[in-house]
């Protein structure tokens, strides 16, 4: 389908008539010399007719390789334009969501597609991506603030609009991207992630032992997701320093979230911990399954034996693995770039902003700090 014969034929199949067009070559003298020119038509939104012109050097082109360059121009063109006909759910499949999948980790192809097919294909799916109107979005994004669902869910759904028209647009098929002035509706705000306590954290090691411990251990002390510590090797534990490279999502390895090599400070005590666990088998894994096969994070029983056992020897009843991630992001003392390269993540806006929260006895020690230093400096200057 890509000789210029079956594209003409494409679109003859799809346009009326009297946008039919084939004009000829003809000789035309302009500033450069000699040249072939062609004048042709292609049609906006609404059906109505644009001018285009092109020259090719007379001096590097016959007339029929001018004029077999003008036809395949013009086939473009008129095929670029007819595809702004097409659905919104045609083009996600067709260009969108092929590109876009290959960017995304598992975990994260998972949640697109599910916010597609759940919120934005019923409303605007069916319509011509040349049809869509800043209310249409509005209305597919009013219906997830209407259902009671999260900021989140509402966010993701507009970068997927978004994105999708504003691919469209770059590529010529829309004239603009009705997605540019839309306002994300106010939606159920997130839940805030709590952090345990410095108690809380150490009633939690102190309640649990063997693999429940481990596994909690590290998180609290170098922020891994869940994933990321089901899936560590025994070549991952490296001297002083903890190399999490993979995550695992429905039994398989799979890259990390930010598809990123990072190393996390290992303490010498989990350290120790870990290489005497290892002894205990024989498996590539640091926390196989019975089978020797990788614990899936979502699911599982293990995994859930894993959080009831930290909620009861913490005294926290909703405490979740990401909370563990939060504790360490919110205890860690060291320096915040530090703690922004163990996280992984992009910029510290993501750090401080939703990781890292604040500590009352934290912020009292440093104003107490302060108070000192302040009050010191006049007797030190007389």
């Amino acid at each position: 389908m890509n000789d210029l014969p079956s594209i003409l034929r494409a679109a003859g199949r799809r346009l009326p008539r009297t946008k039919h067009q084939r004009p000829e070559v003809y000789p035309w003298q302009g500033k450069r010399g000699k040249r072939w020119k062609v004048e042709y038509r292609v049609y906006d939104e609404i059906g109505k007719p644009i001018h285009r012109s092109a020259t090719w050097d007379a001096r590097q082109y016959t007339k029929t390789e001018a004029q077999k360059a003008a036809d395949e121009l013009i086939a473009r063109e008129t095929v670029k334009r007819i595809e702004g006909t097409m659905t919104v759910a045609q083009y996600w499949e067709r260009a969108f969501w092929p590109a876009l999948r290959r960017t995304l980790t598992r975990n994260s192809e998972n949640n697109y597609a599910s916010r597609w097919r759940r919120h934005i294909l019923p409303v605007i799916g069916s319509m011509r991506l040349l049809d869509v109107q800043k209310a249409d979005i509005d209305r597919a994004l009013g219906k997830i603030a209407d259902a009671g669902m999260g900021e989140s869910t509402a966010n993701c759904a507009y970068v997927i609009i978004h994105g999708l028209l504003d691919e469209a647009h770059e590529e010529g098929y829309i004239p603009r991207n009705p997605a540019r002035r839309v306002k994300v509706p106010t939606c159920k705000p997130n839940q805030a992630t709590v952090p345990l306590t410095h108690e809380q954290a150490a009633a939690l090691l102190a309640g649990t032992k063997g693999r429940t411990r481990l596994v909690w251990w590290i998180i609290l002390t170098t922020g891994a997701r869940i994933g990321e510590v089901l899936a560590l090797t025994r070549d991952d534990i490296r001297g002083e320093e903890l190399r999490i490279d993979e995550s695992t999502t429905q039994g398989r390895a799979n890259r990390t979230k930010s598809k990123k090599v990072r190393f996390a400070p290992l303490a010498p005590r989990l350290r120790a911990e870990l290489l005497a666990w290892l002894e205990g088998h024989q498996s590539n894994l640091v926390f196989p399954s019975e089978k020797g096969t990788l614990l899936q994070r979502h699911n599982s029983s293990v995994a859930k034996v894993m959080v009831e056992a930290a909620r009861k020897a913490s005294g926290v009843p909703d405490l979740t693995f990401r909370a563990g991630r939060t504790t360490f992001s919110t205890l860690y003392q060291g320096d915040v770039k530090d703690l922004q390269a163990t996280l992984g993540h992009a910029s510290l806006d993501i750090t401080l902003g939703v990781y890292r929260k604040p500590i009352h006895e934290r912020g009292l020690a440093s104003v107490t700090e302060m108070e000192g230093k302040l009050l010191e400096m006049p007797r030190k200057r007389k």
